[in-house]
């Protein structure tokens, strides 16, 4: 097909497209045009329906006026209802006309509700027309009542058919909606203040005194009234800023609520004071029934306006829908015109430019070309032509010179000493004289064979697949391979050879193919055979000197025991002065030297490259403690003031070798009580970078001592180095311990270092990389120095007020934790007649509580004589402002949130409590575990939605108690929910409010913060008392964490029948301080081990029940190196069972 038809079809589409988009839019303007309409006629209708509930209740009026009078045949009385009846008729007629104009499923259910409108008027009209023709009853109370109450009826039912008329008013926005709705209200306000007129019309018409039943009738229809006004009133303002509409609701206001609402409101006071009114049910309509008027102008004026609202936007539809085709026009009459010059000059540019192209194609590149006249892209055409007969020219030149440079790279790669070859498409297609050599080929022979004869006799089939899959890989992304590999020539024999290939064009291998350059390098191979073998041996020597100093290390150790232990023993029977001197420097110096060979031994494994360092969790709290315990009796010594200090975000728990870092820590801290007489020493330990997986941790020991020069820093580190030789002839030691530790730092991924001053002291520190323990967190140690603990007065008293037993159980146990003596109230009302029992120091309360919240509870705990300055701290879940607000308002002093943390607990009772609270130093470390509770603490609770260690840390870290508060959450909140819609289905709204905030507090106080978050959400729910609907969704988004949390524990929480208690029960501090002490001892192969084990034995056998009696066989044949692995696989099952619960 030729451009020029393309082209021509290219244009009508785009034409047929313009039009078909610009029809669009008028369709949818039409839409808008028509939509407009529709809301004329619905307001219009809508207006119908409002006239018929006016004409309705206005022949109440003349009814009520003959009912009323003495003489019903009057002529007057008699045209005026018949003058009602006839326009309400009419009104009625004309209504059911328009909905039969509607469209819609509901007209016949409309038209059907005007046909029963219509009986139910015809029967309450005959039952008027019966009563007025006994005149003489109209003063009887029963039938008279029926009639005014039927017609009353008639306007009660006409309401629902008006608002089920006009609700397709509704769709058309917010403000044609708000006047026709705020009209039918000021319809509904008439028909009011029609009954309102009945009430008194019947109370005249019978003579009646005001009773109170018709006292509170008449009150409710008038306090209707000013809803119904109001209403208006809320519509008006959001709806309709007319003149017009503004003038009728000030006339309403002025006649009806002024003159109409004022007279009724004075006959009924005379009513009340038994004033009869003087007037007659006729005057009384006379002067009524006129100022209802008013009401109707506010509706009329509202029908007005929404007429004029809606007429407007149709109007405006319509002009839009004109102006839109017009534009239409013209548009595709501008753009039509253009596109048919442009498309003509196109058609023959194309034409001269294709000849010139078809003349450069033919090879006559001489061809002139005309110069372009233009400036646009028509000129550019023809000067891009121009070009291409430039480069055409120059191609050819190009190509010559690209053909004598590739005789010139033919002749290099002929020449060259490496054998290079080209394959493409898996075939030798070009190769150089010197692979021929190399191989064995005579030239040309291996052309247009696989380069896979390289070395086909050499790697199998599936070697030599996986070798050609790497290789194309590695070319394929423009990368160079290079290896190291043996081929076989011709003749089978074999050579070594570097080979290096790389595409010619990267992504292009199978038709570019590769080049390939093979380097004999069998001489420089067999060189690197003999280093490998003369590698090869030197380890082999390093292993067997390893071996040989491990196996004489054990040999030399066990009778070293012997002597200790036999040292030991001895020196505990009668001796003279002179062989207990003797034998105790034997048993110095065999101590001493188990330590060089313990050096010895560590250095051999390093050089030979033998040191495995382990990987577990440990407590880096507790290997500090460790440390501390075995150069305290030193320190103690010696009269040295020893300071601890580890950064608030150092994790307490981390992964590593912690014998490893144990004898780093030692062998530095051991230094500095060496070379320190006096003064003091602080080990610092911080945080320098952290991961998501690891931390790299600084660790600082600075003394007081004698200082290094700097000569001696140079060489401080190095294997056998001392201060000089007067030092060591002073005070002893291998110089191996900080090359030791030098290499053990770096093995752990960090470095050591050291800053001194001679005569002044050293600051020798070193940096470690460990990993992450599970569960690990940046928070919590923060030691300051000296480590202990902060204790209360003695005797201090606590009230704690609180309903949740989980919670009471939390909080009891922290507070006593630091000495506080605890009361426990389960309500406000309980904890008053607590404090006027007993004497307390200080009040923790919940806020929400049954019987009697905390707020209720402090105001009247305040207005009770010597409670007036009794510290109270509110207890709460509400992390909200206006709660901590209310609290203080209350005459609480503080405010502490659950769940409960101690720190935030314990800072409270520091500000509060009327004494201060006191330091206690302590030996610091976690706890081990009674052996009862390991048992039944080995569980996996680490599972999404529940934060074990913030639950544990909010119980201190006992695992026991945090197991047990498990329990309870899932005793006490596995009927929850069905509790919840109990309460709620009965409307107990307080009852499940309560519910809900005490599930919330234990549920966060666990760890459970999906459950708690969950919880918060409904409790402000039932705060706000939503509907039914949206607490119900909020019930739902709570029993899905809930009952995951609940089925969780269920199946992960052991069962009662599978915690098997310990035989005896073992104090946990107790037994944490012995283990340490022990390890210490045979550390040190210090002999009072023996003494110190037999001391214990029973508490050890009934704590380790399983692993005593190897522990004991280890203790008694003196080999302490086999004990003290034994204990810390002990302590190691045991703190692993508490980690996992």
């Amino acid at each position: 097909m030729r451009i020029k038809t393309r082209l021509l079809i290219y244009i009508g589409i785009w034409s047929l497209s313009l039009a078909g988009l610009l029809g669009w839019l008028a369709h949818a303007q039409w839409q808008e045009y028509a939509y407009n309409r529709h809301a004329v006629e619905d307001v219009e209708r809508a207006g119908l329906a409002l006239k018929v509930l006016e004409m309705v209740s206005r022949e109440r009026g003349p009814t009520n006026a003959m009912l009323g009078s003495d003489n019903p045949a009057l002529s007057s009385q008699v045209q005026a209802l018949a003058a009602a009846r006839s326009n309400s008729d009419e009104a009625i007629v004309r209504l059911q006309a328009s909905v039969q104009q509607m469209a819609g499923l509901e007209v016949a259910d409309q038209l059907t509700a005007l046909e029963r409108l219509c009986n139910s008027l015809a029967q309450a009209r005959s039952r008027v027309d019966e009563l007025t023709a006994q005149s003489l009853l109209g003063r009887n109370g029963d039938k008279l009542d029926a009639v005014i109450a039927g017609m009353i009826a008639i306007a009660t039912q006409t309401s629902p058919i008006v608002r089920r008329i006009a609700q397709p008013v509704e769709r058309y926005g917010t403000d044609l909606n708000d006047a026709v709705v705020a009209a039918r209200v000021a319809a509904e306000l008439r028909e009011q203040a029609g009954q309102l007129g009945s009430q008194f019309t019947r109370a005249l018409a019978r003579h009646e005194a005001l009773t109170p039943e018709k006292s509170t009738v008449i009150d409710r229809i008038m306090g209707q009234l000013d809803i119904r006004r109001d209403e208006v009133a809320s519509r008006i303002s959001r709806c309709c800023s007319s003149q017009i509409v503004t003038t009728a609701m000030a006339n309403m206001d002025k006649q009806y609520f002024g003159t109409g609402v004022g007279m009724a409101a004075k006959m009924r006071q005379d009513w009340q004071d038994n004033n009869l009114p003087n007037i007659t049910t006729g005057e009384f309509a006379a002067r009524y029934v006129p100022t209802m008027d008013s009401i109707l102008q506010v509706r009329d004026s509202l029908l007005q306006a929404a007429t004029q609202k809606a007429g407007a936007n149709s109007l405006a539809a319509r002009n839009n829908l004109i102006l839109l085709l017009l534009l239409a026009a013209i548009l595709i009459a501008l753009l039509i015109a253009p596109v048919i010059f442009f498309v003509y000059r196109l058609l023959n540019t194309l034409t001269v430019s294709a000849d010139i192209i078809k003349a450069l194609a033919a090879g006559r590149l001489e061809i002139a070309i005309p110069a372009p006249k233009r400036q646009d892209e028509i000129g550019d055409v023809m000067q891009a032509i121009a070009v291409l007969q430039k480069n055409s020219v120059g191609h050819r030149n190009l190509e010559s010179e690209r053909q004598a440079l590739l005789a010139e790279q033919q002749a290099i790669v002929i020449a060259a000493p490496y054998g290079i070859a080209m394959v493409r498409g898996m075939l030798i297609v070009q190769a150089n004289a010197r692979l021929d050599e190399l191989l064995g080929y005579f030239p040309g022979e291996q052309l247009y064979r696989s380069p896979l004869i390289w070395t086909d006799q050499i790697l199998s089939m599936e070697a030599m697949i996986k070798l050609d899959a790497h290789v194309r890989e590695t070319l394929d992304r423009g990368e160079i391979f290079q290896q190291q590999m043996q081929f076989c020539r011709k003749d089978a024999s074999r050579f070594w050879a570097n080979v290096s290939a790389r595409a010619v064009e990267p992504g292009n291998l199978s038709s570019r193919g590769s080049i390939w350059i093979i380097e004999d390098v069998t001489a420089q191979h067999a060189v690197v055979d003999e280093m490998r073998q003369a590698r090869q041996l030197a380890e082999d020597s390093a292993r067997i000197k390893a071996e040989f100093l491990a196996n004489m290390s054990h040999e030399i150790r066990t009778p070293m025991n012997a002597i200790i232990g036999m040292t030991h023993l001895t020196l505990m029977t009668e001796l003279s002065e002179r062989q207990r001197d003797y034998l105790s420097k034997v048993q110095r110096s065999s101590q001493h030297l188990l330590g060089i060979l313990d050096d010895i031994l560590d250095v051999s494994k390093i050089e030979a490259g033998k040191l495995q360092l382990e990987l577990r969790d440990f407590s880096l709290l507790q290997l500090l403690e460790e440390v501390l315990d075995q150069v305290r009796p030193q320190i103690t010594d010696k009269g040295l003031d020893m300071r601890l200090s580890v950064a608030a975000d150092v994790p307490e728990r981390v992964a590593g070798d912690p014998l490893r870092l144990r004898q780093i820590l030692l062998n530095y801290l051991s230094n500095a009580v060496k070379f320190t007489e006096r003064g003091r020493i602080r080990i610092e330990v911080s945080l320098r970078q952290a991961s998501v997986d690891d931390v790299l941790l600084y660790f600082s020991v600075t003394d007081s001592g004698i200082g290094l020069s700097p000569e001696q820093l140079k060489l401080i580190f190095q294997s056998f180095q001392q201060a000089d030789t007067s030092t060591t002839r002073r005070f002893g030691g291998t110089g191996l311990g900080l090359a030791i530790a030098k290499k053990l730092a770096e093995l752990m991924g960090g470095q050591v270092g050291v800053q001194s001053v001679l005569g002044e002291g050293s600051h020798f520190w070193f940096e470690v990389r460990l990993l992450l323990a599970q569960n690990a967190t940046f928070e919590g140690m923060a030691i300051r120095e000296p480590i202990g603990d902060w204790r209360v007065a003695s005797g201090t008293r606590i009230l704690l007020v609180e309903d949740t037993e989980l919670n009471q159980q939390v909080a009891a146990e922290l507070l006593r934790a630091v000495g506080c003596c605890v009361d426990i109230a389960a309500d406000g009302s309980l904890a008053l007649s607590q404090l006027s029992k007993e004497r307390y120091d200080l009040v923790f309360m919940d806020m929400q509580m049954p019987v009697l919240d905390g707020l209720a509870a402090t105001r009247l705990l305040r207005q009770q004589s010597g409670l007036s300055t009794l510290p109270v701290i509110a207890m709460t879940a509400n992390v909200r402002k206006s709660d901590h607000e209310a609290c203080l308002a209350a005459g609480m002093n503080d405010f502490v949130s659950k769940p409960f943390e101690p720190q935030t607990l314990y800072e409270a009772l520091r500000r509060w409590l009327p004494e201060p609270m006191v330091y206690e130093e302590r030996a610091a470390g976690p706890q081990l575990l009674p052996v009862a509770v390991m048992s039944c603490t080995n569980t996996d609770l680490n599972f999404e939605g529940l934060d074990v260690a913030a639950g544990l840390r909010r119980v201190q870290g006992k695992h026991s108690m945090y197991v047990d508060l498990l329990r309870r959450y899932l005793d006490g909140q596995s009927s929850l929910l069905s509790q919840l819609r109990a309460a709620l289905s009965v409307g107990e709204f307080e009852k499940a409010e309560l519910l809900v905030h005490s599930c919330k507090g234990i549920s966060a106080t666990i760890g459970a913060d999906t459950v708690a978050q969950a919880a918060d959400t409904l409790e402000q729910a039932l705060r706000e008392k939503r509907p039914q609907a949206e607490l119900n969704t909020c019930i739902e988004a709570l029993a899905e964490p809930l009952e995951t949390m609940l089925g969780q524990l269920r199946e992960r929480l052991p069962r009662d029948a599978e915690i098997e208690p310990a035989p005896i029960v073992v104090d946990a501090g107790e037994l944490q301080q012995i283990c340490r002490q022990l390890n210490a001892l045979l550390g040190n192969f210090d002999i009072q081990a023996v003494d110190y084990f037999f001391t214990h034995a029973g508490l050890l056998r009934g704590a380790f029940p399983n692993n005593f009696q190897l522990l004991e066989n280890s203790v008694k044949q003196f080999d302490f190196e086999v004990a003290q692995v034994c204990l810390r696989e002990i302590l190691r099952g045991c703190e692993a069972g508490a980690m996992s619960g």
